[in-house]
């Protein structure tokens, strides 16, 4: 086996992925003293940059996905007393939707009163997407 290629594996440069001649990766410490990395940095072998994956903002998440996320962001209360405070066809619409719409006005409204930004609602829906 012969590494031909490396690059981090993360934003600390902690790690590695070292990739070999028939594609295969392999993680590799930073400072390993393991023979086929050893020979691959000293024949000169380059370690590539890590860069962060492009992320997309999902425009929809499920009902599950938007309800853990709540919870893991330690919302869960604080909405259900917003939801409690609004109009029959509100809770209604929160309660029972299958799915949650990034652009659904109530949802909008919603974040809005909890002083969440366009970017923080973004990041709540990535977050989501990832459950």
């Amino acid at each position: 086996m012969k590494f031909v290629s490396a690059r981090y594996s993360n934003a600390e440069n902690d790690q590695i992925i070292a990739i070999d001649e028939e594609g295969r990766e392999s993680v590799v410490p930073v400072n390993s003293d393991h023979p086929v990395w050893t020979a691959y940095v000293e024949e000169g072998g380059a370690i590539d940059e890590y860069i962060k994956p492009s992320t997309h903002t999902p425009d929809i998440v499920s009902s599950r996905q938007f309800f853990l996320q709540l919870a893991v962001s330690g919302l869960s209360s604080q909405v259900s007393a917003w939801v409690a405070q609004q109009d029959e066809l509100t809770q209604i619409a929160f309660n029972k939707s299958a799915t949650f719409r990034r652009d659904d006005v109530m949802l909008q409204q919603g974040f809005a009163g909890l002083g969440f930004t366009t970017g923080q609602v973004d990041e709540f829906f990535l977050s989501a997407s990832l459950l």
